[in-house]
């Protein structure tokens, strides 16, 4: 069921010209880029406008910028299409909503991305051999709950992982248990899936994030 975000709700902002010229890939080349999101406080919300408090004044978000408001529930990601109709101080605007885009349901999303993993295994009863020392690899596909990783031969499903997964704009922690392992066409690499069984919540939310904003 789509909604509007609530007074009060901490979202997330991006605009959306800032996207497309990622995706044309315009920029310089050696510059770093800045984290795709902003945060935003919901001040108001009704059908006819969304009232929004920013932490600092954003360059480049002006009347007539359209926007990508990200905010979630329970139940997944809210994507919100909108345009900046006024601001009324430099960090506080309001948007003309433009129509809730898409709801992704937190239970269905496994994004296919290849990004950099540092593993450790942990196995009971067997110690200080070579298969226990940081690896580096990377994900073929990552959720919330967990990842598909390519690893190293000997790694059996039971056996616990310490994680380090490089989102690109952070790295997250995380401690996962091996549930299935197989081979992958074409390739013949070995694949673990992993269920994550220990990660913080601010962790949990920046992989969530991850996997859900890239659906437009």
């Amino acid at each position: 069921m789509s909604r509007l975000p609530s007074a009060g709700e901490t979202i997330k902002i991006e605009i959306l010209t800032e996207r497309i010229k990622l995706l044309l890939g315009e920029g310089l080349a050696n510059e770093t880029p800045a984290s795709p999101f902003c945060d935003a406080r919901v001040l108001d919300a009704s059908d006819e406008g969304v009232t929004l408090e920013l932490p600092e004044p954003i360059d480049g978000l002006k009347t007539g910028t359209s926007l990508i408001l990200h905010y979630h529930d329970d139940t997944g990601l809210f994507l919100l299409l909108a345009k900046v109709s006024r601001k009324d101080t430099p960090t506080t605007i309001n948007v003309q909503v433009k129509g809730l885009s898409e709801h992704q349901r937190r239970r269905d999303v496994r994004r296919r991305v290849c990004v950099p993993v540092r593993y450790k295994v942990e196995r009971d009863g067997e110690l200080g051999l070579s298969l226990f020392e940081w690896q580096d690899s990377a994900t073929v596909d990552i959720s919330r709950g967990g990842i598909l990783l390519r690893v190293s031969e000997g790694v059996q499903a039971g056996d616990n992982l310490q994680l380090e997964v490089d989102l690109h704009s952070g790295k997250v922690q995380a401690e996962g248990r091996v549930t299935r392992t197989e081979r992958e066409r074409g390739t013949g690499d070995l694949l673990a899936g992993i269920r994550f069984t220990s990660i913080r919540p601010q962790d949990q939310e920046a992989i969530e994030w991850f996997v859900l904003s890239e659906t437009l």
